[in-house]
């Protein structure tokens, strides 16, 4: 216990050159530069004014208002609205995240690793870890916080995913995977559908060795998976029902047409590629793609030590080089045909998301790579002790000679504007949208008579509502993207929306005389219906943790009585 506190303790001041740059003031300038702060304050204005769970952010696309919270997870954003609520700003919150990426994600692997190979391997994958390339290009060129703390998160999944096969009867496994699943699905769906898709695989073949083997257990496995695969649909509806459903009412289509054939990389790239901010089309200063050096070598290593030494991983180790490798074909222009034919992929954008995967599997692969060495009879003396251990301060030397210079920005931005939808392609618009907003506007009523007089105009987070005095039925048109959930109400009496125009703004036949009108933003009855699922969800989650509770207590207590 006191050794594991000390390698930690070793892990976690690892961290801290390769995250200075988050001290200095300003935001870190990145390819999506603003997008999650902005997000996060959306967010917290929501929270601020009563939704929940958030699902418009009224403030995006030039006050318009965007659906950007039910098409992408918002975890994220709702960690970053807690710190805001405890005191922080808007950029530091962001900051804070990230920084709690790197600590999340490097002891992750330590602890994943050390459930396998104990502490040693642990600290050097950890350590190794730390130092990837994509760590850097995810923080410091892209500035994808969502995907970074799902690619962080991902160890943890994996440990609960391992606790659970090891103990697949234990209630406390089954839920702790359940909830792993979900906080995996709610902080990036891109993310989570390439390392669920793995934990499948690997779910899989660990069930297909035991029939193979003749080992019992394989039934306990099957019930387990069954009930902490629909424990997390359950917990997780809220989001992804209305994600299901509503996704006809905008523009995902579009990315099924996305060139990722433009975004394949060669083997050459993976290897080695000159350190860049742009983005991967740019000709001079595109981003590096590179893998990692270090950790793909010691992965090579071994997969040749796992031919000569045998032990209880081989089949394991084999699995995660046949993952890396299929991975990084994925990634290549040869396996093009079967991007074209699994509609799936192309929500991926970039063939390169797989380096989530690789990146972590190569990791894996250089921690059972100490392991092996562990196992040679060399090793017991102390001229191979002390060969381990220069072995192993070499490697870290070499991993931050490669790497270490990369974790920096290119530069700092003292700007926080939002204005449009944070998402590249414009996804979330609504398809009754044909021309979308490029400024904001002053005007936030338009009439199609000039007789009328609008007072008391309230522009509320979800809630609009004005006065307004007229000498003849007018129609009214209002600068606010109709979207399912809207409802329009005329002295308290709801009304009919017509949003039949090119802008797909919310439009009112109003009466003449004095009204009173309000707009304001509820749950579709399918919204409603997905949150009280997850409330059952939430429930019955609990009352699994405390059937468990009670039933160690039980246990506990007949073994306190036993003779």
């Amino acid at each position: 216990m006191r050794l594991t506190f000390v390698l930690l303790l070793i892990i976690i001041i690892f961290q801290f050159p390769l995250i200075r740059p988050f001290f200095k003031s300003g935001n870190i300038s990145t390819h999506d530069s603003n997008f999650h702060t902005i997000r996060i304050f959306e967010y917290f204005q929501s929270l601020k004014y009563g939704q929940f769970p958030p699902r418009l952010a009224s403030g995006l696309l030039y006050d318009y208002s965007y659906p950007v919270f039910i098409f992408n997870p918002s975890l994220t954003y709702l960690l970053g609205a807690i710190l805001v609520f405890l005191g922080f700003n808007f950029i530091l919150a962001t900051k804070l995240l990230f920084i709690a990426g790197f600590f999340i994600g490097s002891i992750g692997i330590f602890f994943l690793l050390r459930s396998l190979l104990g502490n040693i391997p642990a600290l050097m994958g950890s350590l190794i870890y730390s130092l990837i390339p994509y760590r850097a290009v995810d923080t410091y060129v892209r500035g994808n916080l969502a995907e970074f703390l799902a690619y962080s998160f991902f160890p943890w999944l994996f440990l609960s995913n391992l606790a659970f096969l090891k103990n697949s009867r234990n209630i406390l496994s089954i839920c702790t995977f359940s909830l792993s699943i979900v906080m995996l699905v709610l902080l990036h769906s891109i993310s989570s559908l390439i390392y669920l898709i793995f934990l499948a695989i690997l779910n899989s073949f660990f069930l297909f060795d035991l029939v193979i083997s003749k080992k019992k257990g394989g039934i306990d496995i099957v019930k387990g998976l069954t009930l902490s695969t629909f424990l997390a649909m359950l917990l997780s509806c809220f989001y992804w029902l209305p994600l299901v459903i509503e996704s006809r009412y905008v523009r995902t289509d579009q990315l099924l047409n996305f060139p990722y054939a433009d975004y394949f990389l060669s083997f050459k790239q993976m290897w080695y590629t000159p350190w860049g901010y742009g983005f991967p089309l740019d000709k001079d200063g595109a981003m590096s793609l590179q893998l990692g050096q270090i950790p793909l070598i010691l992965a090579l290593l071994t997969i040749i030590l796992n031919i000569f030494i045998r032990t209880k991983y081989r089949k394991f180790i084999y699995f995660l080089a046949i993952t890396l490798g299929f991975s990084s074909l994925l990634e290549t222009r040869s396996t093009k045909f079967i991007w074209d034919n699994a509609p799936i992929l192309h929500f991926l954008e970039f063939p390169w998301r797989f380096h989530i995967l690789i990146t972590v599997c190569s990791t894996l692969l250089a921690g059972f790579f100490f392991y092996l060495l562990t196992q040679i009879k060399l090793y017991k003396r102390k001229v191979g002790k002390l060969f381990f251990v220069l072995l192993a301060v070499l490697i870290i030397l070499l991993s931050f000679q490669e790497s270490f210079q990369f974790f920096k920005p290119r530069a700092y931005s003292f700007e926080f504007l939002g204005a449009g939808t944070t998402v590249s392609l414009d996804e979330y618009t609504p398809k009754w949208v044909k021309i979308i907003p490029q400024e904001y506007t002053a005007q936030k009523i338009i009439s199609d008579t000039e007789f009328n007089i609008i007072n008391n105009l309230s522009w509320g987070y979800n809630k609009k509502s004005f006065n307004i005095i007229n000498t003849e039925d007018t129609k009214i048109r209002i600068a606010l993207i109709y979207y399912p959930g809207w409802e329009a109400y005329l002295n308290n009496v709801k009304i009919p929306i017509n949003y039949d125009n090119d802008q797909g703004l919310i439009e009112l036949n109003i009466p003449k005389g004095e009204h009173s009108i309000y707009l304001i933003f509820k749950e579709t009855w399918w919204r409603l219906v997905s949150d009280i699922v997850s409330i059952i969800g939430l429930l019955i989650f609990i009352l699994l943790i405390f059937f468990y509770a009670v039933q160690r207590r039980n246990t506990q207590h007949l073994l306190s009585k036993t003779p």
